[in-house]
């Protein structure tokens, strides 16, 4: 089984999805490219960065690569156990914005971003994500002590 990242490297890479995400929801289109619609691509940068977020507060608190793998990037499990493991101490997430969560990884059915079909229509309105998960990965960065990397 591969290595997981370290928490630190996690929190840095999901600001970096994040940063590309609000970027790629600007735009209309990917240059002449047709399989993926920008506003899917901005979901899954957004839904990524919203992982490694999550994963990395789970690293930090003591979950070994095998358990962490077993998320297999189901937003809703790593939201769980990040909860069990104590982000309500340090954030209050809006129902609003754990209701956008699971309408992401239900509708979007992450795992499988490939598939191109995949109607936005019933996505969650993109900017509620974008500001939950600006305010998810400050708190995550502060508690991790990497709040230098904050950029957004």
């Amino acid at each position: 089984m591969a290595n997981i990242k370290a928490p630190n490297s996690m929190i840095a890479d999901a600001f970096d999805l994040f940063d590309v995400a609000k970027t790629v929801s600007l735009k209309k289109t990917i240059e002449e490219r047709e399989f993926v619609s920008s506003s899917t691509t901005s979901y899954f940068f957004l839904g990524t960065a919203i992982e490694l977020a999550l994963l990395g507060y789970l690293s930090y608190k003591g979950f070994c690569s095998e358990e962490l793998a077993t998320i297999n990037h189901d937003l809703e499990i790593a939201l769980e156990k990040a909860y069990k493991a104590g982000l309500d101490n340090i954030t209050t997430l809006t129902d609003a914005y754990i209701g956008s969560i699971k309408a992401l990884n239900s509708e979007f059915k992450f795992q499988n971003i490939e598939k191109s079909d995949i109607s936005t229509t019933s996505m969650p309105i993109f900017s509620h994500l974008e500001n939950g998960t600006q305010t998810l990965l400050k708190t995550i960065a502060n508690e991790l002590g990497v709040n230098s990397m904050i950029s957004i």
